[in-house]
């Protein structure tokens, strides 16, 4: 039985301005090199800021303004631009601290596990082909990001194959202690828009507080130095969500925190999306009552990570 190897794909977008478009600068950084067909196990984004000026930065810097554009060879992954936090979630709630000059733990300071699209479904890159991806952000401050795949060899392709698909949806955002709102998405935002049947998953959940800036916004259950905003997960920010054919599937307005694992920020469903079917979201922000400790306005995410079967 001949071994198989782990390969690491990798690709460097450097020092990328507020509202441009960045590609890789190494164009074959994401191209299956090898002389083995290799399956895609997970695409890992990562990022930091670029300027000095704001070394450290109190939340992992750009993501959550932050969009990408994924394609397998010719075939779409990404709606086009979506938010980095509607298609990734973390593998896990490991961090570590960065520590002052005198050696004392900054309760500010955190690094996180990178943001993960990791596929259960087989998702294959043939010999030659490449996973192409364009960046851009609406940060304060230049941001380098690094798209890694992490890989596998195979020998040939056996039974099914699949190529991933995310869709999403971006309610507006709403200021903390300036009333409640209710926002409902469109049949073009969680939406299966192929002539073919598609394989939802799971559906991913974020939500960051505060102005977009090099500092904020941050995710409200990370150690951010402010008090209260648990209740954003549990208590002002609610879901409802059902079918395009009015299919209930989460009836009730569920706080967010309790429909979405809180720690993956994701909810398995494996279910089917029928040929340009949809899910419909309605969230809910209760914030009549000012929640954390100064108004800051909230962005939540919603997105939906999907496989439909490969043609041949």
């Amino acid at each position: 039985m001949t071994a198989k190897w782990p390969v690491l794909l990798e690709a460097t977008i450097p020092g990328l301005l507020a509202n441009f478009i960045g590609t890789p600068t190494d164009v074959r950084g994401l191209e299956n090199r090898t002389a083995k067909i290799l399956r895609i196990d997970e695409i890992r984004i990562r990022s930091w800021l670029t300027s000095s000026s704001n070394p450290r930065s109190t939340r992992m810097p750009a993501f959550s303004t932050g969009e990408i554009r994924l394609r397998i060879g010719n075939e779409p992954v990404t709606a086009e631009f979506s938010p980095i936090p509607a298609v990734t979630w973390p593998v896990g709630d490991f961090e570590f601290e960065i520590r002052r000059a005198n050696s004392t733990p900054d309760p500010f300071q955190r690094s996180f596990s990178a943001f993960v699209m990791r596929f259960k479904k087989p998702v294959y890159l043939a010999i030659g082909q490449a996973i192409n991806v364009q960046v851009r952000h609406q940060d304060t401050e230049a941001n380098t990001f690094v798209i890694t795949a992490v890989c596998r060899e195979v020998d040939a392709i056996i039974g099914e194959e699949f190529t991933p698909w995310f869709s999403f949806y971006k309610p507006p955002a709403h200021t903390d202690g300036t009333g409640n709102f209710e926002d409902i998405s469109t049949s073009a935002d969680l939406v299966n828009p192929f002539g073919e049947e598609i394989l939802v998953e799971r559906f991913i959940s974020r939500v960051f507080s505060g102005a977009d800036s090099a500092t904020t916004p941050r995710e409200p259950d990370r150690n951010n130095g402010t008090t209260g905003q648990f209740a954003f997960y549990f208590d002002n920010i609610r879901v409802r969500l059902e079918a395009h054919d009015g299919t209930q599937v989460a009836r009730d307005a569920t706080p967010i925190g309790i429909l979405f694992d809180m720690i993956r920020k994701s909810w398995v469903v494996n279910s089917m999306l029928p040929p340009k079917g949809f899910y419909r979201a309605a969230v809910q922000s209760i914030f009549q009552v000012q929640v954390g400790e100064t108004p800051q306005p909230v962005q939540v995410f919603i997105g939906m990570l999907g496989y439909r079967a490969v043609r041949r």
